[in-house]
């Protein structure tokens, strides 16, 4: 259908220079080069055993390593290794001096390590991170790790060595990257293109499907549905006043027979299906991150740029020079205390080290945080 646009990777650009003091630390790591590792916007600390366990793998590398870390200083930290607060991602990523870039499997630190050809070491916790690793691992591009086992049997410290002496997984990355950039047009400027496109056709009437038009019972197929219905039941009755008339004039066994092989009929003739059900909703982090930067870009082109946020948003700035806000009133927000809390758990959980019960117990909660957290004060 034409109402899907794809721009994957759009917020993926060229590196900008880094700050002096990233540039000499990354500058001092001479041949061996430089890992990063960051495991995304809400988990910014781990168990104290994980944590060390990591920090103690990085320490046995010639490399040297940042790191985006602002949990408990690990104890078994090494000379070689830097933990930031934050770090300019993408700009890393871009440098020449990266060899590995340990994350998560977030969207966008997928899309910025393809952009940039650097093979990636992931750990999954949650969502779709696991499903984008794992493409990324079946095309040899980057080797998963299980949260349950990365400080077992020196688990990390093999996944990395791996993904740096393999040479493989960087010359698939490259090349995942020449393809990725092998587009006509930018992703961005497909992005730009196509809203334009749409404000200048006044909603683009003519691209949009004939199902717009049509009336819900027309929509839904009821009257195809009433149809089938109809024909399955008159299949079965029409089966069944078989079998019965003819089994008054057969035996038991030859009764048995006949049912049995209606039966198969039946169940080999019967189509299965799984289907799911995907909710989009706007979240703040990462995904707003990259939000912004589509919509730096479309002020740059002129355009006048109205964003809804709430009262309690983390990272939706109420002023902006590139636009306005529309605040929607909230008397709650999830605190993100409860959310880093909430992550840790889930982490012990998979790991056996959280009883069920306290983890369910725990996520309960946090549904109802969030429940609170989306209800508006007033009318709107």
């Amino acid at each position: 259908m034409p109402n899907v646009v794809y721009i994957g990777g759009f917020q993926c650009k060229p590196p900008k220079p880094l700050p002096e003091h990233l540039e000499e630390f990354v500058q001092s790591s001479g041949e061996h080069g430089v890992i990063i590792m960051s495991l995304g916007t809400f988990v910014s600390e781990l168990p104290d055993d994980m944590a060390n366990e990591i920090a103690a793998a990085f320490a046995k590398l010639p490399q040297k390593v940042i790191w985006r870390y602002k949990g408990k200083r690990p104890s078994t930290l090494g000379n070689n290794t830097l933990v930031v607060g934050w770090m300019p991602q993408n700009d890393l990523l871009g440098h020449p001096k990266i060899k590995l870039f340990v994350a998560h499997g977030g969207t966008n630190g997928v899309q910025e390590a393809i952009f940039h050809g650097v093979p990636v070491v992931g750990l999954p916790l949650f969502f779709d991170q696991f499903d984008n690793l794992l493409r990324l691992q079946e095309r040899g591009a980057a080797k998963i790790l299980s949260i349950t086992t990365v400080d077992k049997d020196d688990n990390f410290l093999k996944a990395i060595q791996e993904v740096l002496r393999e040479p493989s997984y960087r010359e698939n990355m490259q090349r995942l990257s020449r393809l990725h950039r092998d587009q006509p047009v930018k992703p961005m400027d497909k992005a730009l293109f196509w809203i334009e496109f749409v404000m200048r056709h006044k909603g683009a009437a003519h691209l949009k499907a004939q199902s717009y038009n049509m009336s819900w019972f027309s929509y839904h197929s009821v009257d195809v549905v009433l149809f089938l219905t109809a024909a399955v039941l008159l299949v079965f009755l029409t089966s069944f006043m078989f079998i019965r008339t003819i089994s008054c004039l057969l035996g038991k066994r030859m009764k048995l027979a006949l049912c049995c092989s209606a039966l198969l009929v039946l169940v080999l003739s019967t189509s299965f299906c799984h289907g799911g059900n995907i909710l989009v909703f706007p979240a703040e982090g990462s995904h707003w991150i990259n939000m912004d930067i589509l919509l730096q870009a479309l002020h740059s082109r002129g355009h006048s740029l109205t964003v809804l946020r709430s009262s309690k948003s983390w990272y939706i700035k109420e002023h902006a020079s590139h636009y306005k806000s529309f605040t929607v009133p909230v008397e709650r927000s999830m605190d993100k205390k409860l959310i880093t809390k909430f992550i840790s758990e889930f982490i012990q959980y998979q790991r056996g080290a959280l009883p069920i019960a306290n983890f369910l117990h725990m996520s309960l909660g946090m549904i109802g945080k969030l429940k609170e957290a989306h209800e508006p004060v007033g009318n709107l």
